[in-house]
């Protein structure tokens, strides 16, 4: 086993003292086994010494070096002396906080060892076989019968599925959780997903991890059908023309706090007035406020449009219809850096996909066709001509 050696020179008195040390560890020795710390030690220790006595002054390399040090009867007296010899007594309580720091991090690898490493929320799933599920009622996707209480919906039964073919459950969570506080309950570990849709937007990608979206919704611009100051189809004319028509003070945008709507009001439009409800309230409140005159302008999914319009025929427009004024995923929601977690529901959903099921779920539950846009396959069949000159003909 080797240890430490050195030799010094002096170039004046009271000039620089230069430290010529070699450093040389046994790695069982070392009470740290984190890999980084090991690098950063052993790069550090020679130049550091050295640097520390040339300039007068002790900086915390010194003590970083004196972290690894060993006693002295594994190397001699010797070595053990020119490891502190040559520090002046101005320099003594310095050096002290040095190696008082150095002392902590020589202890890591005994607190690594005591500690438990905080459960990620993909290592408690498999561990209990079990999905705690939030949700708010959010039709098609999310429903729950009063009666009953089954839950039931495109984004439900795509859980459930996943769920069963994961070989885990999937708990419902009791009570309904508005959109402000959903984030804030996957950070709480109150549940670990949000079974119901939401819309991957700005602040939900830098705050949550989202999976691959089931399916896509078209926005629509829903307006009073009298209203003159607005075109049957927004799309005509520049961009800059559309973004006029809704930036303007003396348009009224009917939003709904925590939710996307009052987003792409206070981002796109912030010119605009926002007329904003509780994040309980429903969608068609929004439509009602439009046609009741307490706002000019929504921005709601053409599946809810569709409903209210049943109920109350030609009162609205949506001005939207040939482009929405955004198309968003509809994606389950996880606690942020939850990447296993995603990389399972992820591959769970392609599957669904693939195999037809949400296609399937789609038509179950859409009002109308073309309600929903489905999300486009990763893979594309060879062609009817293709086939025969190859020869690969049934």
């Amino acid at each position: 086993m080797r240890g430490l050696a050195g030799s010094k020179t002096a170039t004046g008195a009271g000039k620089c003292e230069s430290w010529n040390t070699r450093l040389f560890l046994q790695s069982r020795h070392v009470a740290c086994r984190n890999p980084l710390i090991i690098q950063y030690v052993s790069l550090k220790a020679g130049f550091g010494l050295r640097n520390a006595l040339c300039t007068g002054g002790v900086s915390v390399h010194v003590g970083v070096a004196y972290e690894l040090r060993l006693p002295e009867k594994w190397f001699g007296k010797e070595r053990g002396y020119v490891m502190t010899h040559g520090f002046k007594r101005r320099q003594f309580l310095t050096l002290t906080v040095s190696l008082a720091v150095a002392a902590v991090l020589t202890g890591c690898g005994q607190q690594q060892q005591g500690a438990t490493a905080r459960e990620s929320v993909f290592d408690r799933v498999m561990r209990t076989k079990k999905i705690r599920a939030a949700w708010l009622t959010y039709p098609p996707a999310a429903m729950k019968d009063t009666v009953t209480g089954k839950m039931s919906g495109t984004f439900v039964e795509a859980l459930e599925m996943i769920g069963k073919n994961l070989g885990v459950q999937i708990e419902w969570i009791q009570g309904e959780t508005p959109w402000g506080n959903q984030i804030e309950g996957l950070n709480a570990d109150r549940y670990d997903i949000v079974g119901s849709p939401v819309w991957a937007n700005y602040t939900r990608g830098t705050q949550t991890t989202l999976s691959a979206p089931l399916y896509y919704s078209g926005i629509g611009i829903y307006v009073r059908q009298n209203d003159a100051r607005f075109p049957n189809d927004w799309s005509v004319g520049t961009m800059s023309q559309r973004n006029r028509l809704l930036n303007d003070p003396s348009v009224r945008i009917a939003t709904i706090d925590g939710e996307t709507g009052d987003l792409i009001a206070r981002t796109q439009f912030p010119a605009a007035n926002r007329v904003s409800l509780p994040q309980n309230a429903e969608i068609s409140q929004l439509l009602l406020n439009i046609s009741g005159d307490k706002a000019d302008v929504a921005f709601v999914e053409p599946f809810f449009a569709f409903e209210y319009l049943k109920s109350n025929p030609g009162t609205l427009k949506n001005i939207a219809d040939k482009v929405p004024i955004q198309v968003l995923g509809n994606c389950y929601m996880m606690k942020a850096n939850e990447w296993q977690f995603k990389q399972m529901m992820d591959v769970a959903i392609g599957v669904l996909q693939n195999s037809g099921v949400i296609d399937a779920l789609l038509e179950k539950y859409e009002k109308a066709p073309g309600q929903f846009y489905r999300a486009a396959l990763p893979y594309r069949s060879i062609p009817d001509a293709a086939r025969s000159a190859s020869g690969k003909t049934k």
